[in-house]
């Protein structure tokens, strides 16, 4: 067994013993998780997928390079079909952002390298969490909602532009077949809904496992450990929660901290992280197309 095996081998026992060690807590935090993804994350999800996946296989990225080709171009080195995962990116919500450049590359609209520059800076949260959950429901102040948003948007355009700079590659041509086969709507809407359900249920399977492992961090007195160092105990469990996911951790943020620049920025370094509940997500999406994980991670850190 490979040495990474058989550390996540134990990782995984380890959860397991504390399933069976910690019942009670378990179940506490699934029930929050599913309430979570029931109230926000499956309305604001699911029909993003569809749609992104409906355009992509309708032909809307290839409308979109011949509209976007002089503007993607100049600004980002891109191929102007990349303009539907950015826009995509901005307005949904992670890993929609991911999902959608992962279709562009499998339906041939964009090179590998494009695609992989894309994931850099496409993955992004989307207004309806920052405007309406974070900013009007716990912030209580759309006005500060509607600050973050603009920060998150002007970051992730930082980024694309950072990655103009690295080489870009011509999309492979292909032999075009002597009779195309017509695309039936029924039959790519009927895919787009079965493929983004499976989706939307593997991202909240996701949230499920990180809230409860994320519990289990706090019963086992982690982070009491970790502020034992000087850092103030809310902050520090805001610091984790934010780490392992991102709606928790801004959720703890807020009531972290009174200073309103710490807390913003904080909230704005969570939110351009996403956390590795996202990650795990994200590389789940690109795994089945081979794409290298490195640009992403790195966009991330930016």
């Amino acid at each position: 067994m490979k040495i990474k095996n058989c550390f996540f081998l134990i990782l995984i026992m380890l959860y397991t013993l504390f399933l069976l060690l910690f019942p009670s807590d378990s179940i506490a935090a699934a029930k929050e998780a599913l309430k979570l993804c029931s109230s926000s994350l499956v309305p604001s999800l699911f029909p993003f997928f569809v749609c992104s996946n409906i355009i992509v296989n309708l032909g809307g990225a290839a409308f979109l390079a011949k509209v976007f080709t002089p503007v993607m171009r100049p600004l980002f080195n891109l191929n102007g079909s990349c303009s539907l995962a950015i826009v995509i990116g901005l307005i949904s919500g992670y890993p929609v952002g991911a999902k959608t450049a992962t279709d562009l590359y499998i339906s041939g609209n964009c090179s590998k390298s494009d695609c992989e520059k894309l994931l850099a800076f496409c993955n992004n949260s989307g207004p309806m969490f920052i405007l309406g959950a974070l900013g009007t429901n716990i912030l209580k102040d759309s006005s500060i909602g509607r600050l973050l948003y603009l920060s998150h948007i002007l970051s992730s355009l930082t980024v694309a532009f950072l990655m103009r700079f690295l080489p870009s590659t011509a999309i492979p041509t292909k032999k075009e077949p002597s009779k195309k086969r017509l695309v039936d709507f029924s039959e790519v809407f009927t895919n787009a809904v079965s493929s983004s359900a499976m989706l939307t249920l593997t991202v909240c399977g996701f949230i499920i496992l990180f809230s409860i492992l994320i519990s289990f961090i706090e019963k086992l007195n982690i982070i009491s450990a970790l502020s034992s160092f000087g850092l103030d105990y809310s902050l520090c469990k805001a610091i984790i929660y934010g780490l392992f996911e991102c709606s928790g951790g801004c959720f703890h943020t807020v009531a972290a901290t009174q200073y309103p620049v710490l807390k913003y920025i904080l909230l704005s370094a969570i939110l351009a992280w996403s956390g590795i509940s996202v990650h795990l997500q994200v590389l789940g999406i690109i795994k089945k197309a081979k794409l290298s994980s490195k640009l992403y991670f790195k966009g991330k850190f930016l």
